[in-house]
């Protein structure tokens, strides 16, 4: 989200960089007015049940205004509406965190240790009255004195 906002912003900021604040508002209407590839919907599409019409669209005839319909019948059609688009969400996300999966999956390769090797001990103990954001995770470097099993190594400190 951010390498996108960030490209959206390079854009249209000057060439000082003095005026993204500006232009902030903007580019965040567009970027939630823009259909997502993993979930199918814009963000708007989501949240309000429609998408939103900008006053261009309306002043150029992109989008005619409709008549509105009485309350329980606009009420009763959102709701159909968000729940048949939560539906495609939820199966759109399905896909694509699978085909993410494929993609990682097809790169990785198993960190294989040995006897002799040296490590860092990740320790994830949380210490009351510290925070825990900058806590230090792991510990070491210790040498592996033997392996137990694929996931467990015996473990010894550095003198």
């Amino acid at each position: 989200m951010h390498r996108t906002l960030n490209t959206l912003l390079d854009k249209v900021v000057s060439e000082e960089q003095n005026d993204w604040d500006d232009h902030l508002l903007y580019v965040s209407a567009a970027l939630r007015a823009s259909r997502s590839k993993s979930i199918g919907y814009s963000a708007n599409f989501l949240m309000f049940g429609r998408e939103v019409n900008t006053p261009a669209d309306i002043a150029y005839g992109i989008v005619l205004p409709k008549a509105t319909p009485a309350y329980d019948d606009f009420v009763e059609n959102v709701r159909d509406r968000m729940v048949t688009a939560y539906d495609v969400v939820r199966e759109n996300l399905r896909s694509a965190a699978l085909r993410n999966k494929r993609y990682y999956d097809r790169r990785v390769k198993p960190a294989k240790f040995h006897d002799g090797h040296y490590v860092h001990y990740y320790n994830p103990r949380k210490y009351v009255g510290r925070s825990d954001k900058w806590s230090r995770k792991y510990n070491g470097p210790f040498q592996i004195i033997k392996k137990l099993s694929p996931v467990t190594m015996l473990l010894q400190t550095q003198n």
